[in-house]
Parts: structure tokens; C-alpha cells; sequence
């Protein structure tokens, strides 16, 4: 078990089921009072390489800053940082119960969630509120958290297993002695944080669609920090980007071509929230980008396995290399702004609007930047503004609901090529739009019907005659957005063609 710390003072062990948290409390001076806490829960991290020790001088200007104000600082370290979400939001819960029970006075606390720790944050408060236990916390601050999911190019993890895999039957040593950075990837991609948060993860869809669900704490400030830009600008892939060829000769008896290729993933591999009506291209969208050991996770890779090469019994040569980054942590993503295309530009009406955080800071306005990089000042300034001795909940209600996508989507044939289209109602869609797949495969751009219903506490159900068209999509729109729809392959008894 970790022990929990208080300056150099160790308070005692705090047990958290299976689990436990390694926590530091750091005040500017050892006879100040213990009555501002700031925690700052830590993000991703599934090999455990960062402690406190990494933490404090990752931090270091901003628990600086903070403490220089008065404030103390709660450093969370998760025991598993590649643990699920709610695995770590229960501990947080403990270690907020924790703190509580510790500081000094009224004050309220501040949370800080960095990466992950944002989802992490917003899950623990928002069920100690379900729960009505009092968190006692006035400021929630995300820091470039994936809220709707973060991003790599899936080749990039099918090329590790395939590459695995070769060294399993061809390799004359472990790949673990010769490429470890590579094996270390591959066990950061297969842990159950990153399952979750991965656009293309395994349990992507199911947990965005918890986490939604669960939605926002509601008795404080929601902040949000984003390291991509806010301006709309890529990194200047196109929709194939090649960013690595090589080939791999087994044993000079067989040869595979293989590579790493920047595209879209929305109607491939992306399960969630990728936006199934448009081809949406994450690696290519505004965001913040991963650095791994100093580099891309290209050049991760790239590196990986020229070292296995050198130990094996195979050989890999490169065709080409171009080492550049690509959307980790797309800007909507960090924002959690729903029913826009990944590229849309961030404007201050739209984020107040469709933005469920009550303030945002864009780290650079222009510019992605590294995933990694701490924006001190938009700390500060939300600290200086919400963590004070009252808490004020921001009013919310211009924010405009999210709509949510259609469910329950399903198709019957009746007679003569009719159909019965029906669907659950989305709560906030004024109409919905019906789409045959020729025309969503043009990007969704001509709904062939549209559908207004009388009453929108029912089941929508429509007539609908089709013949050769294969699928039929519906999306749920008000009178700003739409939702990002469904689609479902129908079974036709008709071979003509026929409109509505």
C-alpha cells in the first residue's frame, strides 16, 4: 500500500478496496494551515512510470504558483494508472472524502484533472453528487481531457501486433530485449484506460456512452483547458497520409509490406463518437498531439523496430519514413462539444452554446500543441476567478443540450417495397432526417425525407419504399445541429427503384 503524506509527515495508510493512491500534500510554508486544497488527479498513465517525484517537477511551475497564492496542492497518485475509469474515480472519491476531513476551515476545494484525470474528476464529483455526498468543491478544471474520445492511428497499434506476432515465430530473443519501448506501447494500448478512451477502443462505446450518461457535476465551476487550437488548422495530412512503408522478409521465405497510414477512421474502425455521416478524419484534426519518449508515436514505432531488427531473424527494410505528428486529443474532444465536424473551428459563441464547460482556455490559439504541456496561467486564472470562499454555480441555461444519436433503429418490410422505419425519439430533436446510402455516402448532404413528429414522446414511424438501396440512415436535428445519426442495412423484396 502507498501511504498518504502530508508535507513530510506521513498521516497514515488510506485503503481504497483493491486499490490505493499515493498522495502528497505540498503547502508554501510547514506551519501554514492545510485550507485551500487544490487536488490535481494525474492522467494516463498505464505503466506507472510517474510517482510523486515525476509529478513534482512536471508540476513544478504551477504548484508554484499555486501555493505562492496561499493555496495547497493534493497530488493524486492513481496505483494503477492504466486502470478503467471508474476504477480511479472511486478512489478519487475517497481521496476527496479524505482531504475534507483533513483541511482547516470552509474553504472549498479545486480539482484539477489532467488527461485522463479530467474524465476521472468529472465522474468522481458527478457521483458523489448523485450520491449527495458533499465534495465540498467549487472549481472543476479539465485539463485537455478526452471527453469524447482521444486519438491514434489504429495502424499504428495493428502494425505493433502484427510486428509481435513475427517475433513470436521468427524472433531468436525475446522482443522485450530488444525493442522494450515497443513492447511498452503495445501493454499501454492493451490496458483497460486505454480500451476506453480510444476512438477505436474496444469498450470506446460503451463507456462514452456511460460517461454521457452520468453527464457533468453540477454544483460548481466547469473549466476546461484544450492544447489544440481553437482555429480550426490541421497538421497538413491528407485523407492517406503515408507516413511509413517498409516490408518484412521472414527467414528469406516470405515477405509482408507493411505500413502506417494517416486516414479516416469514422466509417471503419472508430467506434465512438466518431461521426458515422461524415468522413470525419481525426488524425488529421486539430488537437494535441502524444509525445512518446521524445517523439511521435511514429517514430516510436519507427525505432521499435529497426532495435528488434538488429536482434532477430528477419529482416525490415524501410521504403520511407516522414516522422510528424497527427490529433491526439482533437480540441472538440477537450471541449466536449457534440454534433459538429471534428474541424469545425472554436468560436467563442460556439463553445458558451454547445460547450457544457462554463469557461474555456485555449493554451494557443493557433497552435496544437504537446499533449504534456501545462498552461500554468489559464490555471491561475481559474483559480484566481472560482476557487474563492464562496461558490457561485454559473448560470447554464443558454447552453444548448447535445443531441443525442438515434437508437433502436430498425427496418421492416411489409408489402410491395414499403418498409416501417422506426426509431426511439431523441429528447430535443424538433425533426429528423432520412438518408438512402446513396445519399449518405455523399456526406450526408440531401436527406431524401424528412420527418416531423406530431408527438415526440412516441415511437417515429414512417412509410418508406426502397428498392435498390442497400442501407437507410436517420439523424436527429433541431434547428442548429444534427445528431450524428444511425444506419442500418435493410431487407429488400423490391429491385426498383423507388422515392418516398
Amino acid at each position: 500500500m502507498k501511504k498518504t503524506l502530508l508535507s513530510s509527515v506521513v498521516l497514515g495508510v488510506i485503503s481504497f478496496n483493491a486499490q490505493a493512491a499515493n498522495i502528497k500534500i505540498i503547502k508554501q510554508s510547514e506551519n501554514d494551515p492545510f485550507d485551500k486544497p487544490i487536488i490535481i488527479a494525474e492522467g494516463y498513465d498505464p505503466l506507472n512510470q510517474n510517482g510523486l517525484t515525476e509529478h513534482l517537477a512536471n508540476y513544478a511551475s504551477t504548484i508554484n504558483s499555486i501555493t505562492a497564492s496561499g493555496r495547497d496542492v493534493v497530488l493524486v497518485d492513481f496505483d494503477d494508472g492504466g486502470a478503467s475509469v471508474q476504477t480511479n474515480a472511486d478512489e478519487l472519491k475517497t481521496v476527496i472524502t479524505a482531504v475534507n476531513g483533513l483541511k482547516v476551515g470552509n474553504h472549498p476545494n479545486a480539482v484539477i484533472g489532467v488527461s485522463m484525470g479530467g474524465l476521472i474528476s468529472r465522474m468522481a464529483l458527478k457521483q458523489m453528487e448523485n450520491a449527495n455526498q458533499d465534495h465540498q468543491t467549487s472549481l472543476y478544471i479539465s485539463y485537455d481531457s478526452p471527453h469524447r474520445g482521444a486519438n491514434i492511428p489504429k495502424e499504428v497499434y495493428s502494425n505493433i501486433e502484427q510486428y509481435y506476432s513475427y517475433f513470436n515465430l521468427f524472433g531468436s530473443k525475446p522482443l522485450e530485449s530488444v525493442a522494450p519501448d515497443l513492447i511498452n506501447v503495445r501493454k499501454a494500448f492493451r490496458s483497460s484506460a486505454a480500451k476506453q478512451m480510444l476512438i477505436w477502443g474496444a469498450n470506446a462505446l460503451s463507456f462514452y456512452k456511460e460517461l454521457e450518461s452520468l453527464g457533468y457535476p453540477n454544483d460548481l465551476t466547469r473549466v476546461a483547458v484544450t492544447n489544440g487550437s481553437n482555429l480550426g488548422s490541421t497538421y497538413g495530412h491528407n485523407s492517406n497520409f503515408n507516413t511509413l512503408d517498409y516490408k518484412v522478409e521472414l527467414l528469406q521465405l516470405k515477405t509482408y509490406r507493411h505500413g502506417i497510414t494517416y486516414k479516416n477512421l469514422a466509417k471503419t474502425v472508430c467506434k465512438f463518437p466518431c461521426d458515422k455521416l461524415k468522413n470525419t478524419y481525426y488524425d488529421n484534426a486539430p488537437g494535441s498531439f502524444l509525445i512518446q519518449d521524445g517523439e511521435s508515436v511514429a517514430r516510436t514505432y519507427y525505432d521499435g523496430i529497426l532495435s528488434a531488427d538488429s536482434g532477430s531473424r528477419f529482416d525490415v527494410d524501410i521504403y520511407s519514413f516522414i516522422d510528424t505528428h497527427s490529433s491526439f486529443v482533437p480540441t472538440l474532444s477537450a471541449l466536449d462539444i457534440r454534433n459538429f465536424d471534428i474541424t469545425t473551428p472554436v468560436t467563442s459563441a460556439l463553445w458558451q452554446r454547445h460547450s457544457p464547460f462554463d469557461k474555456v482556455y485555449f493554451s494557443a490559439y493557433g497552435n496544437n500543441l504537446r499533449h504534456d504541456s501545462i498552461n500554468t496561467s489559464a490555471i491561475f486564472s481559474a483559480l484566481a476567478q472560482y476557487h474563492n470562499n464562496f461558490n457561485s454555480i454559473p448560470n447554464r441555461t443558454h447552453k444548448k443540450v447535445p443531441l443525442a444519436d438515434v437508437n433502436d433503429l430498425s427496418i421492416e418490410w411489409i408489402s410491395g417495397g414499403n418498409n416501417i422505419l422506426t426509431w426511439k425519439p431523441v429528447p430535443g430533436a424538433t425533426h429528423y432526417q432520412i438518408f438512402s446510402e446513396e445519399s449518405f455516402s455523399a456526406n450526408y448532404q440531401a436527406p431524401i425525407k424528412t420527418v416531423t413528429p406530431i408527438n415526440n414522446s412516441v415511437d417515429v414511424i414512417t412509410n418508406i419504399i426502397v428498392g435498390k438501396t442497400k442501407k437507410v440512415a436517420v439523424r436527429a436535428c433541431n434547428d442548429e445541429v444534427c445528431s450524428y445519426g444511425a444506419d442500418i442495412t435493410a431487407k429488400f423484396h423490391n429491385s426498383n427503384f423507388h422515392a418516398f
